[in-house]
């Protein structure tokens, strides 16, 4: 959570999701949990792991066959 303010006379969050010290997506709701879903979704459509259908992309990861 970055930051906790009033607006609207009613407590509003504001969260940020940070890769490597880098912001990749914030968002600001109500609702502590939304704000958090809704900037993890904005980070992973910033990371590019969302297709247009919003359907979670994950990046191939080469398996290595041990000896």
């Amino acid at each position: 959570m970055v930051a906790k303010y009033k607006s609207e006379k009613r407590d509003k969050f504001k969260v940020a999701v940070f890769v490597d010290g880098r912001k990749m997506g914030t968002a600001d709701d109500f609702n502590k949990k939304s704000a958090e879903q809704l900037a993890s979704e904005r980070a992973m459509t910033t990371l590019g792991m969302f297709n247009e259908n919003m359907v979670v992309s994950l990046p191939d990861e080469e398996v290595k066959e041990e000896d």
